[in-house]
């Protein structure tokens, strides 16, 4: 049985499962323009139940500044999968942003272990598919761009670029949560910055999407 309140965002503020926590808090968005952090605030309204059926439900939300609007869309099915589209949209003409990132806060408990996928080949190596415990340790215990410990994909089957890894799970022997996506469409492609990273502060492990 899970239980997850949607925040005005869209985004999950909270998952349980099995009676227990998965996240630590809201999962957040930040975005900061010219190094200056955007103060996105809650739109009135939101979120929004758009449809609702016997398998799956259709939601929105949407944060807005005075300069841009992040606008979600997504479902939930029965088994607790989600799916999101997250759109930028300017206020009015043009919106200039460098920097945008979702901060997904995990419970201790709910990410001692980890499981991803760097979308290469071949699967028996440890740098393209690694299960295992989340490493040990404060700050970041984890990066994409880390090319000694995670295998870009090979051009000419499926191309990443940057940094970028299309799946992560963070799990405990209880509880956990995946998150994946299909492409690095809309991902600004760096080797300088992570698009994917794990950190480990205060007795809770955070998933970092750094998408631009």
């Amino acid at each position: 049985l899970r239980r997850i309140p949607l925040a005005p965002s869209g985004l999950p503020e909270r998952i349980d499962s099995l009676g227990g926590p998965v996240l630590a808090g809201p999962i957040q968005v930040t975005a900061k323009a010219g190094g200056a952090a955007i103060d996105l605030k809650p739109t009135a309204g939101m979120p929004k139940l758009e449809l609702r059926s016997e398998a799956r439900a259709d939601f929105s939300g949407e944060l807005s500044s005075d300069t841009v609007a992040l606008k979600t869309s997504g479902w939930i099915e029965l088994d607790g999968f989600m799916w999101y589209t997250l759109t930028l949209e300017p206020q009015a003409g043009t919106a200039n942003i460098d920097d945008l990132e979702i901060r997904i806060p995990y419970s201790d408990d709910s990410a001692n272990l980890m499981h991803w996928w760097s979308g290469g080949i071949p699967f028996r190596d440890q740098r393209a598919v690694k299960i295992g415990a989340v490493p040990a340790g404060e700050g970041v215990v984890f990066s994409s761009n880390d090319r000694k410990k995670v295998l870009a994909p090979p051009s000419g089957i499926w191309h990443f670029e940057g940094s970028f890894i299309p799946y992560m799970l963070l799990a405990g022997n209880q509880r956990g949560m995946a998150w994946f996506a299909e492409n690095d469409q809309g991902w600004t492609q760096s080797m300088e910055q992570p698009a994917v990273r794990v950190e480990r502060s205060q007795g809770k492990v955070d998933l970092v999407l750094h998408v631009i």
